[in-house]
């Protein structure tokens, strides 16, 4: 069950970052004016993408949050559980750095992966392990 909010916050960060990537990200306009202190004769707005804007500058700061919840799917799962404790904490500190430019698009990303987190702790270090028999004494009456 882990996996599968592993996997919901992959395409989560997936569908940000392409939404990020391709999506209308900057305005702008442009005006001529016919004279000195004059209302702009000719006037232009257009809307970009971030790649288009930015170039592809952009891709490599956009695979991060992809690639952190990407991680703990692709190790095995006697490692997935640090990884995603890992990738979660580092997702976090991006979501939280980047606040309200890029980063609120990632909270739904970061909520998946922080459930994926509290299922992971939730279940048996290793699935095909049981866990320990406990001992207990017993006293016996003399």
């Amino acid at each position: 069950m882990a996996r599968r909010w592993q996997l919901g916050a992959f395409g989560f960060a997936t569908a940000a970052a392409l939404f990020l990537l391709l999506g209308p990200a900057v305005r702008s306009s442009t005006g001529t004016a016919s004279s000195p202190g004059s209302a702009p004769a000719e006037f232009t707005e257009e809307t970009l993408s971030l790649l288009q804007s930015e170039g592809p500058s952009v891709l490599p700061v956009l695979a991060v949050p992809v690639l952190l919840t990407l991680a703990p799917l692709l190790l095995a799962k006697s490692y997935a559980r640090a990884a995603s404790l890992v990738c979660t904490g580092l997702l976090m500190v991006g979501v939280v750095l980047t606040g309200f430019t890029i980063g609120l698009l990632f909270v739904p990303a970061l909520i998946a992966a922080i459930v994926a987190c509290a299922m992971y702790l939730d279940s048996p270090r290793s699935p095909g392990r049981r866990p320990a028999a406990r001992v207990v004494e017993t006293r016996q009456s003399e």
